[in-house]
């Protein structure tokens, strides 16, 4: 009888602990979302926007266009929607990921006058409570885009996939 005492005992020990470890995910995850400190991850250091020309004469003409340096990413991208951060794919970044099952959407594009989440124009108030930094997390969309290009330059001699 003692032992089983003992073992539902510890039984309960180990389901309040793992209950304590969830919700400190829970709180991680909240955490990383409302640190205004985190503005940027994963991203490059941003730069001064130029063009970038191959050579003086469609310099001296801003024919931009024409330079091999110039790629556009407008087009078609592999795009997932989900209502809240928490159900958002996490290693899509990745070159080996799956994204056969994502939607396409155009690139320029916003994303609600596209069938996704509900668009809201206001001017007048919060479409949700305003507690800066902590956002909702029943509903706070969030949108991962996947593309694949490839960027030839004939001066390198390296190709970008």
């Amino acid at each position: 009888m003692l032992y089983r005492l003992l073992f539902i005992a510890f039984l309960n020990l180990l389901l309040i602990f793992s209950n304590s470890l969830i919700s400190q995910n829970d709180k991680n995850l909240a955490t990383y979302w409302e640190n205004p400190q985190k503005h940027r991850i994963n991203s490059e250091q941003s730069k001064a926007y130029f063009h970038h020309y191959d050579n003086y004469k469609d310099a001296l003409n801003n024919n931009w266009k024409k330079s091999p340096n110039l790629i556009s990413l407008n087009g078609k991208w592999k795009f997932n929607w989900v209502r809240k951060p928490e159900e958002r794919p996490r290693d899509f970044y990745k070159t080996d990921y799956i994204d056969s099952d994502w939607d396409e959407i155009d690139v320029p594009a916003n994303w609600e006058l596209k069938g996704y989440g509900i668009p809201i124009y206001t001017d007048v108030e919060y479409p949700f409570p305003s507690n800066p930094p902590y956002i909702p997390h029943d509903y706070n969309p969030v949108g991962s885009y996947r593309t694949k290009f490839l960027y030839l330059n004939k001066n390198l001699n390296k190709s970008f996939l």
